[in-house]
């Protein structure tokens, strides 16, 4: 139903309801009609009967309840962004602290370079170690 109003020789407002549906689906006019001054006029006498106090009450206590809940949700949700932006950062530190090597292998880079590192920069491969003196 669509609602529509339009004025008496009176230049009173007068409120219509329309079936539109099948109008609307095969684009020929609406085929029911009916104004709508009773209809107004009865559901707003049962909108106040059903308007007590106590159901006021229960209304703003349940949407403050919805309120509360809505709060905890985004607290919840912001505490797993934070937790994956630390996992980010971890992963990017430890990423940052490998070299590329010749061989396109990745081996833990020297310890005396500081975090975090410019990923751009890299340093020249390490020589190969020589044979080692046991004796």
């Amino acid at each position: 139903m669509t609602v529509g109003y339009h004025r008496r020789c009176d230049a009173s407002v007068v409120i219509d309801h329309a079936c539109q549906r099948e109008g609307i689906a095969t684009g020929t006019r609406s085929r029911q009609t009916f104004c709508g001054t009773g209809v107004d006029a009865a559901v707003s006498s049962l909108a106040l009967e059903q308007l007590t106090p106590l159901a006021i009450e229960a209304a703003l206590e349940v949407s403050a309840e919805l309120v509360n809940r809505a709060s905890e949700a985004d607290t919840i949700r912001a505490a797993g962004v934070e937790r994956a932006r630390h996992a980010a950062e971890a992963a990017r530190r430890r990423y940052l602290a490998v070299d590329l090597h010749a061989d396109r292998s990745l081996r833990p880079g020297p310890a005396r370079r500081s975090l975090p590192l410019d990923p751009s920069r890299r340093v020249a491969p390490a020589s190969p170690p020589g044979p080692r003196n046991l004796w």
